[in-house]
């Protein structure tokens, strides 16, 4: 095992709520997957949280051992309906939409305030970019649209006007959406932009004050969102990149830049990273990825992404265990050829405005320097550990918390190994605790660095006393 491996991108395996597979989720390991995202509906809040429960009640291995993640970003003002198979269509051809339960049309459609939803001149994407059309009329809730960019519209596949969509609002939250983030096995929740900083603001605090205490990420899916990105992130602890939705607001060129750009305003910000672009999506009917796919997994831990977010078309095939598979292969494989110069973005300018910045930026260049073989800190709610992951590096971070299921979302964070521990030790006494840990994710750093000894006793000297008058969280360096 290499030095490397302990540092791979986390892999998230995403499900609908449609698509629910209780026996695939039976049948999954900590070893598998990373953590596991549920995409649901406004008004199906309550199939996500009966299903939530019949996790609970069974076998699997990943209960208390994986994050599960609630992503309510998936608000769409439209969907075909009335379509039993694929059907292709072709540039150049004129089509006419009309609300369900018509006839006279090529495609009925179910949306919300359709009339603002549809309007001359505008954009129409297809799914996740299967097709492109443009509004050539709009009237008696009919709309005619030629296809400039020809493909295959699956059943209920989704309609995407960009130039229409609005950013929600708190009132289009319902309370089973609260219902379901305050469920006990969430840990995560990510979150839309909002139509305004106070309403994010207010929405985040909703969530903190769950008694689940689930972390808020920001799903990034619209220009505005990008363009005001340092306005949303008070709050949240990461941000989970779309591509595909991104891809509907600028011209698919700049998505490579932009998203590059996320990543290290994240990094600045001491946030993780998640990116979303229908991931291995073809292995829902190949048992295959295409080469794009995979050259999508390299770009996005070559860019520094603390994890890869599946397809959700993967679980509604047969392919999602081998899907897992190619993923961790395809990560292994990039990351054991990366050094530090190879990534891109890499923390450039250090923010040491405030005391936790200074101490960790000290401890990271402390460890590189006396070339430690892990770092390990003691946290309270996970800012250590999310700054010390932020400077980027191969050096592991050990993060031992009293906190219930931090641990556990540690694994959103790329490098980051969780323990949960009962009492406070003495900082002398953090090593032997983490050798004598049985837990699987800590025995691989363990069983690489059998020779990590005790830190220095004048560096935990000084951290003991001046701790508490600086931050509940700090680091430790370990050396070999």
């Amino acid at each position: 095992m290499s030095e490397k491996s302990l540092k791979n991108a986390r892999v998230v395996l995403s499900f609908i709520e449609k698509n629910m597979d209780l026996e695939l989720i039976k049948k999954l390991t900590p070893e598998d997957l990373d953590a596991i995202r549920f995409i649901v509906k406004a008004g199906n809040e309550n199939e996500a949280i009966s299903f939530l429960d019949k996790i609970k009640k069974s076998s699997s291995a990943i209960i208390g051992k994986v994050p599960f993640v609630i992503d309510v970003c998936n608000w769409r003002r439209a969907t075909i309906v009335g379509l039993d198979v694929a059907k292709d269509i072709n540039f150049g051809d004129k089509l006419v939409f009309a609300p369900e339960g018509s006839s006279d049309c090529d495609f009925q459609v179910n949306a919300v305030d359709w009339e603002k939803v549809f309007v001359e001149d505008c954009k129409v994407v297809i799914g996740h970019g299967m097709a492109e059309l443009k509004i050539l009329n709009v009237s008696d809730k009919k709309v005619t649209l030629e296809v400039v960019q020809g493909g295959t519209v699956y059943p209920a596949s989704d309609v995407h006007v960009p130039s229409t969509r609005n950013e929600r609002e708190l009132k289009d939250l319902s309370p089973e959406t609260m219902n379901l983030a305050s469920h006990e096995l969430v840990d995560a929740v990510v979150i839309p932009q909002m139509s305004s900083v106070e309403h994010h603001g207010k929405l985040v605090s909703s969530i903190h004050a769950l008694p689940n205490k689930p972390w808020v990420i920001l799903g990034v899916t619209s220009k505005r969102c990008y363009e005001n990105i340092d306005s949303y992130l008070g709050g949240v602890r990461g941000i989970l990149i779309s591509r595909v939705d991104l891809s509907m607001d600028f011209d698919p060129a700049q998505i490579p830049m932009i998203t590059k750009n996320l990543i290290h305003i994240a990094n600045e910000g001491a946030r993780f990273t998640l990116i979303a672009s229908e991931t291995l999506g073809s292995m829902r009917h190949n048992a295959t990825p295409t080469r794009a796919e995979v050259s999508d997994i390299a770009n996005a831990v070559i860019d520094g992404a603390d994890g890869i977010v599946l397809s959700r078309d993967v679980t509604t095939g047969k392919y999602a265990e081998r899907a897992l598979m190619l993923a961790r292969n395809s990560i292994r494989d990039v990351e054991q050829g990366l050094t530090s110069n190879s990534m891109t973005f890499v923390k450039d300018s250090e923010n040491l405005n405030t005391d936790l910045w200074a101490i960790t930026s000290a401890a990271v260049k402390a460890a590189e320097r006396s070339h430690a073989k892990a770092l390990v800190c003691i946290t309270k709610n996970g800012n250590t550990a999310l700054h010390l992951s932020s400077f980027g590096g191969n050096i592991p971070v050990v993060a031992l918390t009293q906190t219930n299921d931090l641990d556990r979302k540690f694994r959103f964070i790329k490098g980051v190994f969780g323990h949960k521990i009962t009492e406070l030790p003495n900082l002398d006494e953090v090593l032997p605790l983490i050798n004598s840990s049985k837990d699987a994710s800590r025995t691989k750093v363990i069983e690489m660095y059998p020779s990590i000894s005790a830190p220095s006793s004048v560096f935990n000297e000084l951290l003991r006393k001046i701790s508490p008058f600086i931050t509940a969280d700090f680091p430790t360096i370990t050396t070999p």
